[in-house]
């Protein structure tokens, strides 16, 4: 993905505002932030600090995108699997839960 950080927090504020693959892209953007500590460079201590202080998220909601991204993602990336596409975020929440 070819995008700076600032890029990077734009897109996520943009996806919290949208639907399942939205909530599912912001997940991908928040992983990439966390997993390059690039929340640092804006004096965060960690990736639960960068979202409640950029975006009002708990660190429950962000593990939770993070989550859903990890989990519906093709190989931990940002395309979300086929077979995913066009649920509700509620749904893919509770299947988090499921093996």
């Amino acid at each position: 993905m070819d995008m700076d950080y600032q890029g990077m927090k734009e897109g996520i504020r943009r996806r919290l505002e949208g639907a399942a693959e939205d909530f599912f892209m912001a997940g991908y953007l928040l992983r990439q932030v966390s997993e390059n500590a690039l929340f640092a460079e804006d004096g965060y201590k960690n990736i639960w600090e960068f979202a409640k202080g950029e975006y009002g998220l708990s660190a429950s909601s962000a593990s939770r995108f993070m989550a859903i991204n990890a989990r519906f993602s093709i190989d931990g990336g940002e395309h979300m699997a086929e077979k995913y596409i066009g649920m509700g975020v509620s749904k893919l929440r509770e299947m988090l839960g499921l093996p």
